[in-house]
C-alpha cells in the first residue's frame, strides 16, 4: 500500500462465514477420489491426498503451477460426500431450527406475528435502537388490541388465524421501523452501516434466546394448527423422528393436513409426493440427513426475513443466508505441504489428518457401492430380505460417514473412538494447539522482554520504557525539511546518548553506522541529511534514531488468550528505571500481576504497522472483551478504597483542595480536558465557610471531559457496598448520575473497575473508548 495515495474508502466492518460446496469446489485444484495414497513403487496415486495437483511432493514438481516443494504454495483439494452431512460445529443450532419447524405448513410453530415482532425487534437493534426495540412488546392496534398474547401462554392455546387488526399492526411496526430508523441516521445515532455497542450487541443476544426459548415451547403449530412430531438427537450424528400420539393423529386427520414426502423434494418431479398418515404406536424413525436438509430449507425460504436478520447484526450484510451452511456436501482437503508425513528413522508415519481423510473417502466408496447395489435391486427379483440387509448396511455406512466427519473437523464429537486422532478444532486450540505452540513465542528483532513493575504516574495507554531499552530500539524515519533538526540533533547525540540514533541509510541503501564516529565525525554526518548523493533518485534517507517519548509499541503478555493480550501503548522513557513500567488499569486484560511476570514489548517498523497501533491495538479500543462485550481494563485495590473515602457523603474539601484536585486530574496541556479553560461547580456548602463534596469532584471531572456537543450521562446503577453500612435510611447503595451530575452513591469497584454498566462502562458506550480511557486516568 503507497501511503502517499490514500485510498478514498474505508473498512467500517468484517464479516465470517462458512464456505459454501460450490465456493469449496471453486477453491480446489482437484476432486480426492482414491484412499491409496502410494502405489507399489512408492509414488503418489492420481487422485490420492498426495496427489500433484495438490502441490509438490517427493521432488515432483506441482501439477497446479509447475513449482518445486522450496516454491509452490500448495493447493486445496475437496471430497465430494455422497450424502450431505451435518457440520458438527453448528450442530445443536440446526436442532433448534429443527424441533421448531412445523413440517405440515413449514413455517416456525410460533404465531407468525410473534415472529415478525422478533424480525423487527432484531431490526431496530442492527441500528442500535434499543429502547424503540422495547417499546414494540407494548405496542397496539389502533382499535386497542394488544399486539399478541403473552409469552406465558399455554402450549395448547387454540389456533387462531390471523385478523384484520393483525394485519393492521403488522403494517403499523414495519412503519414504526422505518420512521425510526431514518430519524435515527438524520439525527446522527445511527448511519447506513448500523451501530455496534456492547448494550447493542447484549441486548439482542437476550432477543434471540428468547426467540429461540419461545420457539421450543409450542407443541403445535399456531399458524397452521397441525401437531408436528418432535425429534431428538443422538450425540452429533443421528437424528430420530418420534411418534405422535393417538390423539394427535386424530387431530391432524381431523384438519385434513397433509406432509410433504421431504426426501422426494430433490427428484425432478414437479408433483409434490405426500406421506401417508401415521398409523397409531409406531416407534422412533431414524430421519436421513438429507430430510433435515429440505426441512430447513422449506423453513428457511418461508421464514426469510426473520432469518436474515437473525445471521446479520449489520443493515447491508449481503451474504445470503442458507439451510445448507448447517450441512457439508464436500470437505475441504488442505494441500500436500501442510499433511507431510514423519519419518523416525526408517519408519515413515502417515499425517494425522491423512488418515482421519482416508477414513472419510474410504466410507464414502462403501456408500456409493451400497447404492449402486440397491438401485440395481430395486430394478431386478431379490427378496424383501436381501434388500433390507442392504438397506441396513446403507444406513450404517452413513452415520460411519458421519462419525468420520465429526471426527475429522472436532474429535470429541465421534463417539466410537476411544483415543481418537486429533481433528482440526484440536490442532488449533490449547496450548498444545498451532497458534500457541508454533506460531507465538518466537524471538524476533526491535523487541524488547524484561519484568514488570507498576507506576500509577502513568496514564493508563502509556508504558514506560527503561534507558537500556531506550538506547537499543530503533526506528528507520524517513528525513524530512520539518524533522531534519530533530534528527540531527539525534546523530550528534549518538549510539550511546538518548535520545540519539545508531545509523544512518543513504538512498541507496547503504547503512553507516555511528558507532565509533567521534563527536565531530557525527556533526559532519548530520550536515549532510539533505544532501543527496549522486547518481541516485531523490528518495529520502533514513535516520534510525532511539525510541522516543510517544511512540507506540505493542506490549504483550503470554499466553496470548484473547485480542487484548497485545495492545498498543505510547512509549515514556523514564530514566533511572530498570524495568517495564505498566499502570494497573491493564492487567486485566493482560492477566498480570507484580509479582515477577515478564513481557515482551515489540517496536514497529514502518508507518502502517504503527498506524494499526495507534488507531486499532491501542489500549483504548480494547476496553470490552470481544467474546462476552464486558470490560476488561479498570482500576483496582488502592484506587477502589480512595473512590470509597472520595465519594463519602462526609467528605468536603476547601477551595484550595477542590482546584488542587482538579488541577491535579484535568490537566488541558495533557488532552485531558474538552476545552482551554477548566470548568467548575459552585460549592454544595457556602457558609461558613465554600466547602466541595467529592461527589462534586467527579462531577467536575466528568463536565470537563464531556465532548464538546454532547449532554451529560444519564445512568442509574448499584454499588457493591450496602445501605444498612452507612447508617439508618442510607440511600448510598444506588448510584445515580443526572446530566453528568452525581447526585447520589458511593463510587466503588462496580463504578470504575473491569465491572460491566458501571460509570466507565456507560462512558465507553456513550462518548467513545478515548474518553473512557481518558477519565480512568484522571481517576487514578
Amino acid at each position: 500500500m503507497d501511503i502517499a495515495k490514500p485510498v478514498g474508502s474505508e473498512i467500517t466492518s468484517v464479516d465470517f462465514s462458512v464456505l459454501s460446496t460450490e465456493e469449496i469446489r471453486q477453491l480446489s485444484a482437484k476432486q480426492i477420489t482414491n484412499p491409496i495414497v502410494f502405489d507399489n513403487l512408492g509414488h503418489p496415486v492420481n487422485g490420492g491426498l498426495y496427489d500433484l495437483s495438490l502441490g509438490a511432493f517427493l521432488r515432483n514438481l506441482c501439477a497446479t503451477c509447475g513449482l518445486d516443494d522450496r516454491y509452490c504454495p500448495g493447493h486445496m483439494g475437496h471430497i465430494e460426500l455422497p450424502v450431505p452431512t451435518y457440520n458438527p460445529m453448528f450442530f445443536n443450532q440446526l436442532y433448534i431450527f429443527l424441533r421448531s419447524s412445523c413440517l405440515y405448513c413449514h413455517h416456525f410453530k410460533m404465531k407468525s406475528m410473534d415472529v415478525h415482532k422478533c424480525e423487527c425487534k432484531l431490526k431496530l437493534l442492527q441500528h442500535g435502537l434499543i429502547l424503540e426495540a422495547s417499546s414494540l412488546d407494548t405496542m397496539r392496534s389502533d382499535d386497542g388490541d394488544i399486539d399478541n398474547q403473552s409469552e406465558a401462554e399455554e402450549d395448547d392455546s387454540p389456533f387462531t388465524p390471523m385478523t384484520s387488526s393483525d394485519y393492521e399492526l403488522r403494517e403499523k411496526r414495519e412503519l414504526f421501523v422505518y420512521s425510526s430508523i431514518n430519524k435515527a441516521i438524520k439525527e446522527g445515532r445511527s448511519s447506513e452501516h448500523g451501530v455496534s455497542t456492547a448494550t447493542v450487541a447484549e441486548a439482542r443476544k437476550d432477543v434471540i434466546l428468547s426467540f429461540y426459548k419461545r420457539l421450543l415451547s409450542r407443541s403445535k403449530c399456531e399458524n397452521c394448527g397441525m401437531a408436528s412430531p418432535l425429534f431428538r438427537k443422538d450425540g452429533y450424528s443421528k437424528v430420530f423422528e418420534l411418534p405422535l400420539r393417538d390423539k394427535q393423529i386424530a387431530m391432524n386427520e381431523l384438519k385434513g393436513g397433509k406432509r410433504k414426502d421431504m426426501l422426494k423434494m430433490d427428484s425432478s418431479s414437479s408433483e409434490d409426493t405426500f406421506l401417508p398418515s401415521p398409523k397409531p404406536n409406531q416407534g422412533s424413525k431414524y430421519v436421513l440427513s438429507t430430510e433435515v436438509r429440505n426441512i430447513l430449507r422449506e423453513i428457511f425460504k418461508n421464514e426469510s426475513n426473520v432469518v436474515d436478520v437473525l445471521f446479520h447484526s449489520k443493515p447491508l450484510s449481503k451474504q445470503k443466508i442458507s439451510a445448507d451452511m448447517f450441512f457439508l456436501q464436500a470437505l475441504v482437503v488442505p494441500p500436500t505441504r501442510f499433511r507431510l508425513p514423519s519419518k523416525l528413522g526408517d519408519v515413515v508415519h502417515e499425517n494425522s489428518q491423512n488418515e482421519l481423510l482416508t477414513k472419510v473417502l474410504t466410507t464414502a466408496l462403501v456408500i456409493r457401492d451400497l447404492s449402486y447395489q440397491h438401485s440395481n435391486m430395486q430394478k431386478g427379483i431379490t427378496t424383501v430380505e436381501e434388500k433390507n440387509i442392504i438397506f441396513n448396511r446403507l444406513m450404517n455406512a452413513f452415520v460411519t460417514l458421519q462419525n468420520d466427519v465429526n471426527g475429522y473437523i472436532d474429535s470429541t464429537k465421534n463417539p466410537n473412538v476411544r483415543n481418537p486422532t486429533p481433528g482440526i478444532k484440536q490442532a488449533l486450540e490449547k496450548k498444545e494447539g498451532l497458534f500457541r505452540k508454533h506460531m507465538m513465542g518466537k524471538r524476533v528483532n526491535y523487541a524488547a522482554r524484561s519484568v514488570i513493575s507498576p507506576d500509577p504516574m502513568l496514564e493508563t495507554d502509556q508504558v514506560g520504557v527503561p534507558p537500556v531499552f531506550a538506547v537499543k530500539l530503533t526506528y528507520p524515519e524517513p528525513v524530512t525539511p520539518y524533522n531534519v533538526a530533530e534528527l540531527r540533533k539525534a546523530i550528534i547525540n549518538g549510539p550511546d546518548k538518548w535520545p540519539g540514533a545508531i545509523q544512518v541509510q543513504n538512498e541507496n541503501g547503504e547503512l553507516s553506522s555511528l558507532i565509533g564516529l567521534s563527536l565531530e565525525q557525527r556533526k559532519a554526518v548530520a550536515q549532510t541529511l539533505l544532501t543527496p548523493s549522486e547518481g541516485f533518485n531523490v528518495v529520502n534517507k533514513k535516520v534510525y534514531r532511539h525510541i522516543k517519548n510517544n511512540d507506540v509499541v505493542l506490549m504483550n503478555r503470554q499466553p496470548t488468550l484473547h485480542k487484548a493480550s497485545i495492545m498498543g501503548h505510547k512509549v515514556r522513557v523514564l530514566p533511572g528505571e530498570k524495568t517495564i513500567r505498566l499502570h494497573y488499569a491493564n492487567t486485566g486484560a493482560y492477566n498480570a500481576d507484580f509479582d515477577g511476570d515478564e513481557m515482551n514489548m515489540h517496536f514497529p517498523q514502518n508507518e502502517n504497522a504503527r498506524a494499526e497501533a495507534f488507531n486499532l491495538a491501542n489500549t483504548e479500543s480494547q476496553y470490552l472483551t470481544p467474546t462476552a462485550g464486558s470490560p476488561v481494563r479498570g482500576l483496582i485495590q488502592d484506587h477502589i478504597s480512595a473512590g470509597v473515602w472520595l465519594t463519602s457523603k462526609d467528605s468536603f474539601f476547601t477551595r484550595e483542595k477542590y482546584q488542587e484536585l482538579i488541577y491535579g486530574c484535568i490537566r488541558p496541556e495533557d488532552g485531558h480536558s474538552s476545552g482551554a479553560k477548566i470548568i467548575t461547580v459552585p460549592p454544595a456548602v457556602f457558609k461558613p465557610e465554600p466547602l466541595w463534596t467529592g461527589k462534586q469532584i467527579i462531577t467536575t471531572v466528568l463536565l470537563n471531559m464531556k465532548p464538546k456537543g454532547m449532554s451529560g450521562v444519564n445512568l442509574t446503577t448499584k454499588n457493591k457496598i450496602k445501605n444498612e453500612y452507612w447508617g439508618e435510611g442510607s440511600k448510598e447503595n444506588t448510584v445515580l448520575f443526572k446530566d453528568g451530575e452525581l447526585l447520589c452513591g458511593i463510587l466503588d469497584k462496580s463504578q470504575y473497575g473491569a465491572s460491566q454498566y458501571g460509570m466507565i462502562h456507560s462512558l465507553h458506550e456513550v462518548y467513545g473508548a478515548i474518553v473512557a480511557g481518558k477519565v480512568l486516568s484522571v481517576l487514578d
